[in-house]
């Protein structure tokens, strides 16, 4: 079972109700320990944890608290992990990131609890010390959603890692 730190979430049911060519930054930065070997992830290559890396690094991000909706349909919202070498992370340097669609009501907002993204962080990446998430929107706007982003410490299989 993984553990999940208050002092690794990035975001606690914040807001990604957001414009149309704008975004919002984490609301809480994570500051990893410097100097750490983090150990690799089995399948580091594709960034999948096998579940027996236990005490590695994930990164989870889920819709908490109010649907993900939008204006229009087609809406994307990107996440991005963001690290750099100080706390001013939306400056910094991206390692990865994901884009959701996201939908109107009428065509299925994404419900309460929805994993957006799981990931095995690669040991690689983790040569900074602060972390961040940037939320982005490309087209159209984001009218509700809250999300829920954290480092986790251990691994389970998820949806998006192959069998």
């Amino acid at each position: 079972m993984a553990a999940i730190e208050a002092k690794h979430v990035f975001s606690d049911g914040q807001t990604v109700a957001i414009n149309a060519a704008a975004s919002a930054t984490s609301t809480n930065v994570v500051r990893l320990a410097t100097g750490k070997t983090y150990r690799r992830y089995t399948n580091a290559a594709t960034k999948f944890a096998d579940p027996s890396d236990v005490g590695k690094l994930r990164l989870l991000v889920k819709v908490t608290d109010e649907l993900l909706e939008a204006a229009a349909d087609g809406a994307v919202l990107t996440i991005k992990l963001m690290k750099h070498t100080t706390s001013a992370v939306g400056s910094g340097t991206e390692v990865d990131s994901k884009a959701v669609t996201v939908n109107t009501a009428g065509t299925g907002a994404t419900a309460i609890g929805t994993t957006l993204w799981d990931i095995g962080l690669p040991v690689d990446e983790l040569d900074e010390e602060y972390f961040g998430i940037e939320y982005d929107v490309a087209t159209q706007n984001i009218d509700t959603g809250k999300i829920f982003a954290a480092l986790m410490d251990g691994a389970e299989k998820t949806s998006e890692e192959p069998v």
